[in-house]
């Protein structure tokens, strides 16, 4: 499901703005009512006196003591004060009041109640954080306020959705800047109770975030028995740290049911930073390489790992001839060991990738890049950094980048955040262009990932072959607008891909065949029959059709204009030309090939299993 409609930037900054200054703008309000309100009062008894002393041309006031009797500076202060507490204002029922003090006995009293109300706000923070939470609808419910989840709060409410926070730990430093994105929640999230006081069964998502991988399921199976038989879906999203656990487990997640009320999906931050990472390094839209690629690798740890897994998966539908190896040479004090549990764990990464492990800390100070750098083989077309210390790593960085000045390439430095260090390299006159930051928090709690879980995956991959197609037909940018890199595609065309990417499923299921998380990197893909082809091929130009339509576009046997949203191609199947029909095909095709780069993969049931799903 796509969030709500953003909310204008305009609207974002005066919230933003007001959240920050509106103590200060109430003390400047308060100070000039003040000013008016003696200014009102001085006038209106000094008309009171006039009036009685029967002066020509001033009307009869009906004055109460002590309004009537002629008063000092301090009289008037003091009155005026009274008008915030609603202990003057009597004195002026019923007469004849000036503009001054008219404006001052309305908005003293307002600002008064509104000061009063933030107090006991603040003095009742959790009961007023729980009314905000049941009142809350069709929200975000995020489980654990660490680095993550406080980053995941940050851009889920950034995007548009409302956020409701739960955290155990009522101290948690993350608890006071978390309440600037929405409701928070203090308790155990793995109990129900506290769960319904996030508004858990009228929430869209749950994204467990506790820190354990058993906490996280604990949650996520809580949340899932508490919406039972609730019509509307509620996606519970649980992190899982161990990257092998996270792959046994997304058999489940393929399994869940998609009618109503609770699924269970899983995600890895390290798998999806990694994916991030590899889309700098090797960019699907970027043109055929004319040498070896060739990948340095410094430090070995979670996010660097998935990266290899990433490369050995998807570099066999990517490089250019069937026996062409991406070189990755990793550093690490134990890079020897960890590259041979690499590859025990996966025996099929070898047919993609070679490692070549150095036992050295590239990140430890005095270490000689010279020898690194030239050593024998094809030259590094790129680096990463992946220390967990960002000191160390931009260090590095930094020394790669000097040291290759005569064989340039790209250097990707992961650090935890991005923002502040992107000033320190100096991003603007001066900054080498050679280096990129990349901020594992920042990347790996982006809402669409964590979300939209294999599905946005799935989208990405299919959007990353459709530029490789499109590059090899010899287009461009300046031919086809939709040739961008995934971050700078039209929210339309993500959404495009993330529905045709959710249909795979329904597809896939309708010939007898079923989805799951691929156990061996086998070569060999299913190959559909051209009845199923056929089948398929129809289904997906049905559902490109409805999507248009959906969307406003129409029917016009001329060019396809975007602008006018009109296509020739809105027509049944059998009018289709043969040449629209084949890309259909081709779509079909590949999708053994869109799920093998993201670790799934396409078997066949049998035939009773498959007749009951039908």
């Amino acid at each position: 499901m796509s969030p709500p409609v953003h909310q204008s930037n305009v609207r974002r900054r005066l919230a933003a703005a007001w959240q920050t200054y509106h103590w200060y703008l109430v003390g400047l309000l308060m100070g000039g009512t003040l000013a008016l309100a003696c200014i009102g009062i001085h006038r209106y008894c000094q008309a009171a006196l006039a009036a009685a002393a029967g002066a020509p041309g001033i009307p009869l006031l009906s004055a109460q003591p002590p309004c009537n009797v002629p008063l000092g500076w301090w009289d008037v202060l003091y009155l005026s004060l009274q008008l915030f507490i609603w202990q003057s204002g009597g004195l002026f029922v019923g007469a004849q009041v000036n503009g001054a003090l008219q404006v001052a006995r309305f908005v003293a009293p307002v600002l008064v109640g509104y000061a009063a109300i933030r107090g006991l706000l603040v003095l009742f923070a959790d009961e007023y954080q729980t009314v905000r939470a049941r009142f809350s609808r069709r929200h975000v419910v995020i489980c654990g306020l660490g680095g993550r989840g406080l980053t995941l709060a940050a851009r889920v409410r950034a995007a548009g959705w409302r956020v409701v926070m739960v955290e155990s730990d009522e101290h948690h430093a993350a608890v006071r800047p978390a309440r600037d994105y929405g409701a928070v929640i203090v308790g155990d999230a793995c109990d129900p109770h506290v769960l319904r006081k996030a508004g858990v069964r009228r929430a869209v998502h749950l994204v467990a975030l506790c820190g354990g991988d058993a906490v996280n399921a604990e949650v996520a199976g809580q949340a899932t028995r508490l919406v039972a038989g609730r019509r509307r879906v509620l996606t519970c999203h649980a992190h899982v740290t161990d990257p092998v656990l996270w792959e046994s487990l997304r058999m489940r997640e393929l399994a869940s049911p998609r009618g109503g009320g609770g699924r269970i999906q899983f995600f890895n931050t390290f798998d999806v930073a990694a994916r991030a990472l590899a889309a700098v390094v090797l960019p699907p839209f970027a043109p055929p390489a004319s040498e070896a690629r060739h990948v340095l690798l410094a430090g070995l740890g979670p996010v660097s790992e998935r990266f290899i897994v990433y490369l050995g998966r998807t570099w066999p539908f990517t490089r250019e001839r069937s026996d062409e190896r991406i070189r990755v040479t990793v550093t690490d004090p134990l890079a020897s060991d960890k590259v041979h549990a690499l590859t025990r764990r996966y025996p099929r990464l070898a047919d993609a990738c070679e490692l070549v492990p150095r036992d050295i800390d590239l990140t430890s100070s005095g270490v000689d890049l010279g020898p690194l750098l030239s050593a024998g083989g094809p030259r590094v077309t790129a680096a990463c950094v992946t220390s967990m210390d960002d000191a160390a790593a931009l260090t590095t960085g930094l020394a790669l980048v000097h040291r290759s000045r005569d064989n340039s390439f790209p250097v990707v430095v992961c650090v935890s955040q991005e923002r502040g260090l992107n000033v320190l390299l100096g991003t603007g006159d001066g900054g080498d262009s050679r280096i990129t930051l990349l901020g594992m928090l920042e990347r790996g709690c982006t809402p669409e990932l964590v979300l939209h879980g294999s599905n946005e995956i799935l989208a990405r991959a299919i959007h990353d072959e459709y530029l490789r197609d499109q590059l090899r037909a010899g287009h461009s940018i300046h031919t086809n607008p939709a040739m961008q890199s995934w971050d700078a595609l039209a929210g339309s065309l993500r959404d495009s891909n993330r529905r045709q990417a959710d249909h795979i499923r329904d597809k896939i299921e309708s010939i007898g065949c079923a989805i799951a998380p691929s156990a061996e990197w086998d070569a060999t893909l299913l190959r559909f029959t051209g009845a199923e082809v056929e089948q398929m091929a129809r289904m997906e130009h049905q559902r490109w059709v409805n999507e248009r339509k959906d969307e406003g576009w129409r029917h016009d046997p001329g060019p396809k204009n975007f602008e006018r949203k009109t296509s020739p191609y809105l027509v049944d199947w059998e009018l289709l030309p043969d040449t629209v029909k084949e890309f259909d095909r081709n779509t079909v095709r590949n999708m053994p090939a869109f799920l093998a780069r993201v670790g799934l993969c396409v078997h066949r049931l049998p035939r009773a299993h498959a007749e009951d799903t039908a």
